[in-house]
């Protein structure tokens, strides 16, 4: 199990409860050398710093996913296509408990390989979506307005895809 990239401050009880959230869901395939654990530092200014775990897949066709907490009742969950932060999604929830449930699902989605990823234009909007299958049903998040050409590399495109409105969805391969 590999977990790096250094230590910026002490971690808070609530990071430190996203991390061994992660750690936990992702035991089998850490131990497997399927993946690795990274602890990166994100910096504002002289004083303001978070943490984000990153469980970085060692097949490159599979997705990665990094986990930041937001404070209470958010935790950015960011989409890794092709070693590449994709895109940024929040997950809210009422409660800090089924916050990290909703955030546990998430996790076994990404690595049992039941997640995919699109981009879409409803109207003249474009959004791009995720899409994980949890045993409740599909849990689908998105962000938009986006612009195509900054996601466009993510998606196997032919000729005239864009001009249908979807890009996608890109489906990715368990970890093991």
């Amino acid at each position: 199990m590999s977990y790096s990239e250094g230590q910026e401050r002490p971690l808070e009880a609530d990071e430190q409860e996203l991390l061994e959230l992660l750690r936990s869901e992702a035991r089998e395939v850490l131990e497997a050398g399927a993946a690795t654990l990274a602890l990166t530092w994100t910096r504002v200014g002289d004083n303001l710093s978070w943490p984000q775990f990153e469980l970085r897949p060692r097949r490159s066709e599979c997705l990665g996913l990094a986990l930041a907490g937001g404070g209470g009742d958010l935790i950015d969950t960011t989409l890794i296509v092709d070693g590449e932060e994709a895109a940024n999604f929040e997950l809210w929830q009422p409660t800090g408990e089924e916050l990290l449930a909703a955030a546990r699902e998430r996790i076994r989605a990404v690595i049992g390989g039941r997640a995919e990823l699109e981009l879409t234009r409803y109207w003249r909007v474009w959004t791009i979506v995720a899409t994980f299958e949890v045993p409740g049903g599909p849990d689908e998040t998105s962000r938009g307005p986006c612009k195509p050409a900054e996601y466009r590399r993510f998606f196997p495109v032919q000729p005239g895809d864009e001009s249908s409105g979807l890009l996608g969805p890109r489906r990715f391969p368990p970890y093991m």
